[in-house]
């Protein structure tokens, strides 16, 4: 016969873990989420690029009076692989002259104004510029949180090309801030065009 007592103990000793389990997930992670809802790296966060960034004299090559918009085709899957919501986004990404930038993913081109000037929304990270590359480093979710690399240029026309491969995974899985763009598959990228957005504001970044 079952002694309801060690029963009863039983079912207490699994809540209490239960509960620490679900206490200590969350903890796992190193970011955080702002007021808008966005992630962020922990306060003592330190991006590999924060020492080499420099401030830009000049908009010939990266103009942070404009934006850098790419069209996306965003395609929802149902647990089948059946196509279940298929719609059309902007991606952007907004440069800063200290070395910062600012990305995000908008439906409605109207949200542009309030969003590109909003510090608080989108993805954050910062930039090196050489001649016309530009080195990318920005903070993301992978890993419970950490930096991540995109390699990207300015070619002829002011548009940015950003390549889809993470230069991390070519390398090795420390991060690594020195690597040969010549080693970046070049053939799929994404191209941001350059857009002069006439309500774009001067905000300083907080990152």
């Amino acid at each position: 016969m079952l002694n309801p007592v060690k029963m009863k103990n039983n079912g207490i000793q699994i809540l209490i873990f239960v509960v620490i389990l679900l206490i200590a997930i969350p903890s796992c992670n190193h970011y955080w989420y702002n007021q808008r809802g966005y992630i962020r790296p922990p306060k003592n966060f330190r991006f590999e690029y924060q020492k080499l960034t420099q401030k830009l004299t000049s908009n010939a090559v990266i103009d942070t009076t404009c934006i850098y918009i790419s069209k996306d085709n965003f395609i929802y899957y149902d647990s089948l692989g059946v196509i279940k919501k298929q719609m059309m986004r902007d991606n952007y990404i907004r440069f800063f002259s200290n070395g910062r930038f600012k990305q995000g993913s908008l439906r409605r081109l109207e949200e542009f104004p309030e969003d590109m000037n909003d510090i608080n929304t989108g993805g954050i990270g910062l930039y090196l510029l050489k001649n016309q590359s530009v080195y990318l480093e920005f903070y993301s979710d992978i890993n419970a949180g950490s930096s991540q690399l995109r390699y990207s240029e300015i070619n002829e026309e002011g548009n940015l090309l950003i390549y889809r491969e993470n230069p991390n995974s070519s390398l090795s899985p420390k991060f690594s801030k020195y690597y040969n763009p010549n080693s970046i598959k070049k053939s799929d990228f994404e191209i941001y065009k350059k857009d002069k957005n006439s309500h774009i504001k001067y905000v300083i970044p907080n990152w």
